[in-house]
This record gives structure tokens, C-alpha cells and sequence, in this order.
């Protein structure tokens, strides 16, 4: 039997931990199959900077360090009695892809 990946060409996978190990080697895989690959964790920073990023997302953004600062400088400005439970916070450029 013969299994083929052409139903998932140009659809978008996400991945945690695409940054290394398992979830590395997955978001990887997904790429060479033809998919796009969205890593929530994966900031741009200077760490990540000299890696090649398409090798692991297939293209889509990934997010900056001032997008994590904004939200967390949102989540601190909220009033007191506002709890922010969860804040998503998704690379604008990468689900329409």
C-alpha cells in the first residue's frame, strides 16, 4: 500500500517545539511532503537569526521579539479586575499562505 501526501501539499501544519528534537525533525518532514509548517514557539531573535528558518516553516513568518513584547506589555497594561487567561498570538502573513 501506497500512501500519498499530494492531499496535504500547500496546507498549513502547526507545530510546537519546531525549534529542535521531535517537533524539529516533524516540521521538517511536513516541508519535504509540500505542507507549511507554523511554529508557535519560534520567535525571531538573534539566536535563531543564522538558522534557515524555510527548512523547518516552508516560508510563513515567523513572529518578531517586539510581537511578544507588545503583548505582554498589553496583558501588564490591562485594569486590575481584567485577567488575561491566554493570549494567541499568530504571525499575520502565515494562515493565508
Amino acid at each position: 500500500m501506497v500512501l500519498s501526501m499530494d492531499r496535504w501539499v500547500d496546507k498549513v501544519a502547526i507545530v510546537t517545539g519546531a525549534s529542535s528534537g521531535i517537533g524539529k525533525a516533524i516540521a521538517e518532514r511536513l516541508v519535504e511532503q509540500g505542507m507549511k509548517s507554523i511554529s508557535p514557539g519560534l520567535v525571531d531573535t538573534e539566536i535563531v537569526a543564522g538558522l534557515d528558518l524555510s527548512i523547518t516553516t516552508g516560508g510563513p513568518p515567523s513572529l518578531k521579539s517586539e510581537d511578544i513584547a507588545d503583548a505582554i506589555e498589553y496583558a501588564l497594561s490591562t485594569p486590575p479586575h481584567v485577567q488575561v487567561h491566554e493570549i494567541m498570538i499568530w504571525p499575520t502573513g502565515a494562515l493565508s499562505s
